[in-house]
C-alpha cells in the first residue's frame, strides 16, 4: 500500500480543476514461478483520493501476471585425471552434476553416458565411448539424487547375444546396476531419477544430481582389440543430461544439454641403462 500526501503553499488551496499524476513502477519478482497461485490470475489496483474539502473518490485498474514455463537443464563433467600412463587396473574417476534449470520442478531428470550412440543392437561401441579404453569400476559413495527425487532407476549398455543393448535396472534408493550385469561388460550407463511423492525434482543448481563412479584402464582397445600400450589412445566423452515435465495430461516436454571430460593414455616409457665394469681392476703389463 502507498500513501501519498499533496499540500499547497498557497493558503488558498488548489485551482478548481488542477490534475495530478502520481507514476508508481511496480516489478514482477524475478523468482516468480509458473507455479506460482497468483501466475495467470487477474490483480486489482484500487486507488482512493480525500480532499479536506471534497467529497472523496476512487478507480481500480486490474492486470494480470502470466509467466510462461521454461523447460531446460544443465550439466558439468570431468575425468580425473584427464591424463594417464598406461597401466592396466589404473584407476580414473568420472564426475558428473546435472540439474534442472527449468524456472519449474520437473518429473524426471536423465542423466546419460556416453549421450550418444548407443542404440540397441549395435555390433560395435561408437569411437568416442569411453568404454573403449576403461572398464566400469564401481559407484562412488559421494553420488547422490538430486533434491526432490526419491528413486533413481540404473541402466547399463552392455554387449549380450552379439549385440550391445541396454538392459533396465529397478527402482532403488541408490546407486546400482541392474541385476546380472558384470562391471566388465558396461559400455554405456543411463540414470533416471524420479519424484514419487508429488513434489518433484527441485531447480537449481543447488539441487543436482551428483554421479561420480571410478573406471578401470583396459589392456585392450574394445573396438579394435590393439595394444593399449603401444600407442597414446584418447577420447573425449560427452554426457547429457535431460529434464522432463507434464502438463496436465499432455505428452512430456523435455529439454537435453550436453558437456564433455577428455581422456588420454600415454604408452609406458621405456628406459634403458648402460653399465660397464672391467673383470680385473689392475692390468699387468704384456
Amino acid at each position: 500500500e502507498t500513501r501519498l500526501v499533496i499540500r499547497d503553499a498557497d493558503p488558498n488551496g488548489f485551482n478548481n480543476g488542477t490534475d495530478f499524476t502520481v507514476l508508481i513502477r511496480a516489478q514482477v519478482p524475478e523468482d516468480f514461478s509458473p507455479v506460482d497461485p497468483r501466475n495467470n490470475t487477474w490483480l486489482t489496483n484500487r486507488a482512493e483520493i480525500t480532499a479536506s474539502n471534497s467529497l472523496p473518490a476512487e478507480d481500480e485498474a486490474h492486470v494480470r501476471v502470466q509467466a510462461e514455463a521454461k523447460v531446460s537443464a544443465g550439466i558439468t563433467k570431468s575425468w580425473t585425471p584427464a591424463t594417464q600412463p598406461f597401466g592396466v587396473g589404473s584407476e580414473s574417476t568420472i564426475s558428473i552434476n546435472a540439474f534442472n534449470s527449468s524456472n519449474i520442478p520437473v518429473d524426471r531428470l536423465i542423466v546419460t553416458d556416453p549421450a550418444a550412440d548407443t542404440p540397441n543392437g549395435a555390433s560395435l561401441l561408437s569411437q568416442s565411448n569411453p568404454f573403449r579404453l576403461v572398464n566400469f569400476g564401481g559407484f562412488d559413495a559421494s553420488s547422490s539424487l538430486p533434491a526432490g527425487a526419491e528413486t533413481v532407476q540404473t541402466d547399463a549398455y552392455v554387449f549380450q547375444g552379439g549385440v550391445w543393448s541396454w538392459v533396465q535396472g529397478g527402482e532403488a534408493a541408490s546407486f546400482v546396476l541392474p541385476t546380472g550385469v558384470n562391471p566388465a561388460d558396461v559400455g554405456g550407463l543411463r540414470f533416471t531419477f524420479r519424484d514419487t511423492n508429488g513434489q518433484k525434482i527441485e531447480r537449481g543448481a543447488g539441487s543436482a544430481a551428483s554421479i561420480v563412479y571410478t573406471v578401470e584402464q583396459r589392456a585392450t582397445d574394445r573396438i579394435t582389440g590393439g595394444d593399449l600400450s603401444a600407442k597414446e589412445s584418447s577420447v573425449t566423452n560427452v554426457a547429457s543430461a535431460q529434464t522432463e515435465v507434464r502438463f496436465n495430461d499432455s505428452d512430456f516436454v523435455s529439454a537435453i544439454v550436453t558437456d564433455d571430460a577428455p581422456f588420454r593414455v600415454t604408452p609406458p616409457t621405456l628406459e634403458t641403462k648402460v653399465q660397464k665394469t672391467f673383470d680385473q681392476v689392475v692390468l699387468s703389463k704384456g
